[in-house]
C-alpha cells in the first residue's frame, strides 16, 4: 500500500482525451491508460448527478467523466492515500470539484455512507 506522497521526480503529467484532460500518475506502478477513458464514457450520466467511483486510483475516470459532463457531483473512494491524494491534485488541475476520500470499502467513511449516489463505476 502506497502511504506516502509520491515525489515530484516519481510522477509523469499525462494527455487523456487529446489533450483537454491532464493527469499525474507515478512512472512506475499502475498507470492508465485507455480503460478509465472507456469506463468515463460508458456512464450516462447527467448534470446534476452524483457519481462515485470505487477504488478511484488517480481519478482519470473521475477527470475524464467531469470533463465530458459539466455539473456532476463527483467523488471517490481509494484505499492507497498517495493515490487519494494525486486524485484530489486531478481534479483541481483539470477544473473540477470533487470529493476524494481515503479509504477502505469494507468500512465506508462516515461522510461517504450519509449520502446517495445516481452512479457507481
Amino acid at each position: 500500500m502506497r502511504t506516502e506522497p509520491f515525489a515530484a521526480d516519481a510522477l509523469q503529467r499525462d494527455a487523456f482525451l487529446g489533450g483537454r484532460v491532464w493527469i499525474w500518475q507515478p512512472l512506475q506502478g499502475y498507470r492508465a491508460g485507455i480503460d478509465p477513458v472507456l469506463l468515463a464514457a460508458s456512464v450516462p450520466a447527467q448534470a446534476g448527478q452524483a457519481v462515485l467511483e470505487l477504488g478511484c486510483g488517480a481519478g482519470p475516470a473521475l477527470c475524464c467523466l467531469g470533463h465530458r459532463v459539466a455539473g456532476l457531483d463527483l467523488a471517490g473512494i481509494e484505499l492507497q492515500p498517495a493515490y487519494a491524494g494525486l486524485a484530489r491534485r486531478n481534479l483541481e488541475e483539470n477544473g473540477l470539484s470533487g470529493t476524494v476520500w481515503t479509504g477502505d470499502l469494507r468500512q465506508p467513511p462516515p461522510g461517504m455512507r450519509a449520502r446517495s449516489f445516481d452512479h457507481v463505476i
